[in-house]
């Protein structure tokens, strides 16, 4: 198959969403696009990008691990956003090096990617997995003007984060606007979310589908946005591939 394939089609097939399911097929199907992202790699000067979809399929794989700090690695030294986001919440995981993982969360953010920007102001305002982090102080200010941004940009979980952060602090006109937008795009957190705060709500009458992994980090920096995966992405799904 690859012999078939152009570079231009090598990246687009190494950058796919990659198979969530538990099956011999997608198992199969993950070891293909490694494949193909290796011959990418090998190939002069891929985009920097590159190097995070083979962390990605290599964390998918769930074996030799450490290959993913260092595809990660190598893609942030080039240049990559999301490598260097994933490389920060590793740093942390891996190292325990909060200070590490912070500096990679300002940078990317700096860069204009959603997920850091979400992720730093998780950590500014101490919400969810990084709220017992001991000895810093609580700052909403830059937390919310991170959000904001990333929200804008189309993130559905900066939504609701800002939900809850407004609803924090007594906003529950904005928390609700936000977590009903989070809600809308797939966040399955801001149901609960919007029912704890007394809000009708309607949930999806299918509940088969992906929904957005909220408080499972290594997701959201590796898989990112699954809802929002490409027209016949396999993710969670029963239904079978063409």
């Amino acid at each position: 198959m690859l012999q078939t394939l152009d570079f231009e089609e090598r990246a687009e097939f190494c950058s796919a969403y990659p198979d969530l399911e538990d099956s011999v097929e997608a198992r199969d199907w993950i070891r293909l696009q490694q494949a193909t992202c290796r011959s990418v790699l090998t190939l002069e000067d891929p985009h920097p990008d590159m190097y995070f979809y083979a962390a990605r399929l290599q964390y998918r794989s769930g074996m030799l691990r450490h290959r993913v700090h260092e595809f990660l690695r190598q893609g942030a030294e080039q240049g990559s956003a999301k490598a260097l986001t994933a490389l920060g919440w590793m740093e942390f995981k891996r190292n325990e090096d909060e200070q590490a993982m912070v500096d990679a969360y300002e940078r990317a953010a700096a860069m204009g990617d959603p997920v850091a920007m979400t992720e730093l102001a998780r950590y500014i305002a101490a919400v969810d997995y990084l709220r017992y982090s001991p000895g810093r102080e609580w700052d909403y200010e830059p937390a919310f003007q991170l959000l904001e941004e990333a929200s804008a940009m189309g993130y559905p979980l900066a939504d609701l984060i800002l939900g809850q952060l407004h609803g924090f602090h007594a906003n529950m006109e904005k928390a609700e606007t936000y977590l009903r937008s989070a809600a809308d795009n797939g966040v399955e957190a801001a149901y609960s979310a919007l029912e704890r705060r007394g809000f009708d709500v309607e949930r999806p009458a299918d509940d088969t589908e992906s929904r957005y992994p909220s408080h499972y980090p290594w997701d959201l920096v590796m898989y990112r946005r699954p809802e929002h995966a490409p027209e016949g992405a396999f993710v969670r799904s029963n239904t079978k591939r063409d």
